[in-house]
């Protein structure tokens, strides 16, 4: 279900859950009040409305949270992925060649699979992201060199504690790369529902007040959804992480000595 919500523009996907819901709420309410169906009284349906409510509010908003932390860490985990790239290479630039060339190119093209393979990997929703073999060796790669070619200094420790952290943020991303499953879009979208139901049926004299109150009912929940719906996946729609620190890297990297 998440893959299908990408698949639409985020402004296409505000229209079809704002505009739609308040769209059939207010047919649903003019519906039942033209029939004079029995609404029911505040006293006996207030309470179960109170409390459907408040239950569904505490998880919309707990997800709402979820997702908003998810994507600043997946965007952090980035950033600190690219800073990693730039301090390894800044730290190979004191190495002696063929080391310094072989660091630069390896760091090269682990910043450029990233940007071109691994990134397109991570917007597809669904599944594992293990990341690109050729990443992996690439920083396998680095690791050899400075262990078995470099005497142990100050610097070649620094270089190979930087190879860690890159190591280490290239997990977080990786693992950054989820969505919620699909069952909790089912819980979310059949308890707004509900709560917009009970909000339709409760007995409301003025039909314009009554058409006011489920539509921004009906709008908050709805908007609520579309955020969850457009970061759901930090790496895929038209809100992602951006490669701008990656990009960033790279550009560093071309300016380092060969």
């Amino acid at each position: 279900m998440s893959a299908l919500f990408l698949s639409f523009p985020s402004w296409l996907l505000f229209i079809l859950f704002v505009g739609g819901s308040i769209a059939v709420t207010t047919l649903g309410v003019l519906l039942l009040r033209r029939r004079k169906m029995k609404l029911m009284s505040n006293e006996s349906i207030g309470f179960i409305f109170a409390t459907v409510s408040v239950v569904y509010a505490v998880l919309l908003g707990f997800l709402v949270i979820y997702v908003w932390e998810a994507f600043g860490a997946a965007d952090h985990a980035v950033s600190q992925e690219a800073a990693a790239i730039v301090v390894t290479a800044r730290y190979s630039a004191s190495f002696p060649e063929p080391i310094r060339g072989i660091m630069h190119d390896r760091l090269r093209h682990y910043t450029e699979l990233v940007i071109n393979d691994e990134w397109p990997m991570m917007q597809q929703t669904g599944g594992d992201h293990f990341g690109s073999v050729e990443g992996s060796q690439d920083l396998q790669a680095m690791f050899n060199v400075i262990q078995q070619k470099l005497p142990q200094t100050a610097v070649t420790a620094n270089a190979l504690n930087s190879l860690s952290t890159l190591s280490q943020d290239r997990l977080f991303r990786l693992q950054s790369a989820t969505s919620i499953p699909d069952y909790f879009w089912l819980v979310l979208l059949a308890g707004g529902m509900v709560v917009v139901y009970l909000g339709m049926i409760l007995e409301i004299e003025n039909a314009r007040l009554h058409l006011v109150l489920t539509g921004l009912l009906v709008s908050i929940i709805a908007m609520s959804l579309w955020l969850i719906a457009i970061i759901n996946n930090p790496f895929a729609g038209d809100l992602q992480v951006s490669t701008d620190s990656l990009q960033y890297a790279l550009h560093v990297l071309s300016l380092l000595p060969r």
